[in-house]
This record gives C-alpha cells, structure tokens and sequence, in this order.
C-alpha cells in the first residue's frame, strides 16, 4: 500500500509536467480501456486495467524525485523493480483469487520478467561494467515491456469489439 508519507512529499505539478501526464499516450489507452471496461461492467479487465494504471502513475509521478535524490543511479532501478514487483504480486493475488483471468495474469507476468532482468543488469552495468550493448538492450527491453502491458490491457477490449462484429455479420446475414 501507499503510505500517506507519499502522497504528502509529491509536489504541486506545473502545466507543462500535467500536459506531459495527460499526454503520456500509454496512460490515456489504459484509462480509456478502464473506463470502457466499468461501463460494460467488465470487473475481471477493470480490476487489471486499474492495477496497471496505478503502477504507470505511481513509477511516472514519483521518478522525477528518484532522479533528483539518486545521484548513483541505484535508486531508481530498486525502485522501478519493486514498483513491478508489486504490480505482479497483485496481478498474481488477484489471479490466484479468480478476479481477473488466469491466462491475463501469466501473461502479464510474462511480458513484465524481461524488464526485471534488464533493470538489475542495468544495476550492475551502471556501477560496473559500463557496457554499451546493455543500455542499447535495456533502451529496447523497457518501452516494449511497458507496450505489451497496455496491449494486455487493450486485449479484452479488442475480444469485445470483435464479438460485437461478428454479432452484427452474423444478425445481417440472418435477416437476408
């Protein structure tokens, strides 16, 4: 959980860092899909959607202040990697408990393993080894990482726009 202490240290956002929020094109997908998902009454997609957009917020409002306190570089990785081990200590929980899909849950475990290890290699390369391969690799791994978790987050949303097709094919060709 989130402590109070959190939420009292976050400082008041300028314009141009709330634009940058508010045009941060993962977390407007994943709110959109959340907001779908509750009014289709969709609670196993709303739960993930909603786990997932917190994770996003919470690593997007509260990295700025990691940089700004880690001049070693070290912080921000332990926080990154904690940020999604929670998230996946939630998915799993949730899974396990039957309120989101089982096969979500793996996957989303799946596509999250890889960032984990890029970020403790990152660690070690950082105050290491300073191999350039390493941050081309950890400069790819993440933003696809993160893209696969909002298309997770997309997937049952597009399994309903598909249904809701084949509905409206298959109601035309009965009426003919």
């Amino acid at each position: 959980m989130i402590s109070f202490y959190c939420f009292t240290t976050i400082k008041i956002m300028t314009i141009k860092e709330l634009l940058h929020l508010i045009l941060d094109w993962q977390m407007i997908i994943i709110a959109c899909c959340a907001l779908i998902y509750f009014a289709n009454k969709d609670r196993s997609a709303f739960l993930f959607t909603c786990v997932t957009l917190l994770s996003f917020l919470l690593s997007y409002l509260l990295t700025p202040y990691i940089f700004e306190y880690d001049p070693n570089r070290i912080y921000r990785y332990v926080f990154w990697i904690s940020n999604d081990i929670v998230w996946m200590a939630i998915i799993a929980y949730l899974g396990l408990k039957d309120k989101i899909s089982l096969s979500l849950c793996i996957s989303a475990q799946i596509c999250v393993i890889p960032a984990m290890l890029v970020q403790l290699l990152r660690i070690v390369d950082v105050q290491i080894l300073n191999i350039q391969f390493i941050s081309v690799l950890y400069q790819t791994i993440i933003p696809l990482s993160n893209s696969l978790v909002v298309l997770l987050c997309v997937w049952p949303l597009l399994f309903y726009l598909i249904e809701k097709a084949k509905l409206i094919v298959f109601n035309m060709s009965d009426a003919n």
